[in-house]
């Protein structure tokens, strides 16, 4: 299990930030491996919602849940795709006329310790900080 950790800021009050995140079909405008994400069970920001989502590099289709929800400090959900588990944890809190977004990556092997992990993925650093510079920018903030 590998965990890092990117902190950014963004020009928005929590609750509109909260709005944002929680809703994961939201997800192919800051993560650069989703190409789509479709509600398919539950309520759009509740938790137990599930979302089909296609990845942007080969089109493999993965499940997203968002996991935890506290309005209006954090979002939590996962993903998994193959043996992999991806979580991601993401809290704010405000800052001046904006928020402070501390969002820890964790990456799981769900598989047996003789798989490898499929070359050409991310490593979980690698994931976080692109993450960290998508939603910087989609929000009008800045990696910190």
């Amino acid at each position: 299990m590998e965990t890092f950790r990117v902190e950014l800021t963004a020009p928005l009050d929590p609750g509109a930030l909260h709005a944002y995140l929680e809703d994961l079909a939201a997800h192919p405008e800051w993560r650069f491996d989703v190409a789509s994400s479709v509600l398919a069970g539950g309520l759009t920001g509740g938790v137990g919602a599930r979302y089909d989502q296609r990845t942007a590099d080969d089109g493999r289709e993965t499940e997203a849940e968002l996991t935890d929800s506290e309005r209006p400090t954090m979002v939590a959900f996962a993903v998994v795709d193959g043996h992999e588990r991806l979580d991601v944890e993401q809290t704010f809190e405000p800052d001046g006329p904006g928020c402070r977004i501390t969002m820890d990556v964790t990456t799981t092997w769900t598989g047996r310790p003789w798989h490898r992990r499929p070359k050409g993925r991310p490593s979980t650093e690698e994931r976080a900080a692109r993450y960290g510079r998508a939603l910087a920018e989609r929000l009008g903030g800045e990696l910190l």
